[in-house]
């Protein structure tokens, strides 16, 4: 059983990822906007950043979530914001989650010594060896999607329908604790297509045999 959470500030394409990955891989597909109340969206909307005591039970939702598949030997894909260290800690605190190695994956540089990458806009330092989880005891796999502000800025414009409103990108990004090299990490820079993201995500799980 895996668990691929995609994770990253507002604008930074967690949901269209998701459901672009849920596709390839068959696997079921939540967003994490499903788990919030009624009056964290209300905050939102107005443009007030959420508070940790707003953030936690709908972090244990999501764990509850993902407690309630367990079991199953069900694989899935969510996404969470998952800014601080400690929010993670809550996503991966299911019975038995493990946490593995730290890897990165960045757009390629234009200059001619970048060496060659699997896929044409991202590089991968080494995943974990790790094998395949039971049902018992999950692999989460954090993949943190990062871009610049100008980029996230322009993506937040764009969009439309959606509670969160542009203003609060500037907190969320004051938030954000990046995964440190202890926690089960992949960044994959958003400048990438969705199907090379989404590719970069299959070679890490194939890399550390949890698609085996």
């Amino acid at each position: 059983m895996v668990i691929v959470i995609l994770m990253g500030v507002c604008g930074c394409g967690k949901t269209t990822v998701g459901e672009a990955l849920a596709e390839k891989l068959g696997w079921p597909f939540r967003d994490a906007d499903e788990f919030h109340s009624v009056a964290n969206k209300r905050k939102m909307s107005l443009s007030v950043p959420l508070t940790d005591e707003d953030r936690f039970p709908w972090l244990k939702s999501i764990n509850d979530y993902i407690n309630s598949i367990q079991g199953t030997d069900q694989s899935a894909i969510l996404t969470c914001s998952a800014l601080k260290r400690r929010y993670r800690d809550i996503l991966r605190s299911h019975s038995g989650a493990s946490t593995g190695s730290s890897s990165s994956s960045h757009a390629a540089s234009s200059s001619p010594h970048t060496p060659p990458t699997t896929h044409p806009h991202t590089t991968s330092s080494p995943s974990s060896s790790s094998s395949p989880s039971s049902s018992s005891s999950p692999m989460t796999l954090f993949v943190l999607l990062k871009g610049s502000r100008a980029t996230l800025e322009a993506r937040l414009q764009a969009r439309m329908g959606h509670f969160m409103p542009p203003d609060l990108l500037t907190s969320q990004l004051a938030t954000l604790e990046e995964p440190e090299a202890d926690e089960n990490c992949l960044s994959v820079d958003i400048d990438a297509s969705v199907g090379e993201i989404v590719d970069a995500i299959i070679g890490r799980l194939e890399n550390n045999g949890s698609l085996n």
